[in-house]
This record gives structure tokens, C-alpha cells and sequence, in this order.
């Protein structure tokens, strides 16, 4: 009874660190299964005037919102060694490019597409969490 109880405490000690390891490096945990964006997605499909030539994601924001645009930039600066597949586009004017007019700012996808809106008060971390989430899950 003894070497039962023995061999089970050898293969816990031997596997528990590994199980612990995959549970706190893993990604999703319950509260994040209800909600995994912060941003309102767009129902229409709506797109950039000028369409990009790259392939990178893009962070849209009214000429004139410097505030936000400043935002904009600590958000590419904070993506570390992903921010070089991000782009900052400055439009003249959001509302000939997108239907909401509370908006503030947009990701959009590489081919010009809007996909996500925020507001002025969500340039920040929901934004930047969302396109985290979206650089990462679409570099594998």
C-alpha cells in the first residue's frame, strides 16, 4: 500500500508543474468565454476610401482627435514586436467613412475592412486587448 502511495506522490510531483504551467499560460479562462471583444462590431460591411496596399491591420481615428491619435501610438509602441503589423490611417473625415458618428475609432482588417468600433473612452486597453487578440490569433 506504501509503494502505491509513493509512486502516486512521484508522478503528482512530476506532473503537477506542468499542469500548473498550461493552466495559467492558457489564454482563455471563464469570465473571457462570454465576452472576448470590447469593441462593438460593425453589421455592415464597410471600407476604407483608399484601399491599403499592405497587409497590415489597421487603427483608423479622425484627423483631428489628437487625444486619441497619441492613444493610437502608445497602443502600437505597448504591441512590442507585433507592431509592425499595424498601421495608424488619419482620415479627414470618420463620417463618410464609417456609419456610426459616435465613433472615435476603428480597427480595421488588411484589406480595409472595418470590423471593430469604439469610442473615445475605450482608446486604450479594450482597444488594445482586442487587437492583441486579433494579431494573435491571425499570425498562426
Amino acid at each position: 500500500m506504501t509503494n502505491k502511495k509513493t509512486l502516486t506522490l512521484i508522478v503528482a510531483m512530476t506532473f503537477s508543474p506542468f499542469l500548473i504551467a498550461a493552466l495559467l499560460s492558457s489564454d482563455y479562462s471563464p469570465h473571457q468565454l462570454s465576452q472576448k471583444n470590447n469593441g462593438k462590431f460593425l453589421t455592415t460591411e464597410v471600407y476604407l476610401e483608399n484601399k491599403p496596399s499592405s497587409f497590415n491591420w489597421h487603427l483608423v481615428i479622425q484627423q483631428d482627435n489628437h487625444v486619441g491619435l497619441e492613444k493610437l501610438n502608445n497602443i502600437k509602441i505597448a504591441l512590442g514586436k507585433r507592431s509592425d503589423l499595424v498601421d495608424i490611417i488619419t482620415v479627414e473625415n470618420l463620417s463618410t467613412a464609417a456609419p456610426s458618428t459616435s465613433t472615435a475609432a476603428y480597427i480595421a482588417t488588411p484589406t480595409g475592412q472595418l470590423l471593430l468600433s469604439y469610442k473615445q473612452q475605450d482608446i486604450g486597453k479594450p482597444l488594445y486587448k482586442d487587437l492583441k487578440h486579433l494579431l494573435r490569433s491571425n499570425s498562426k
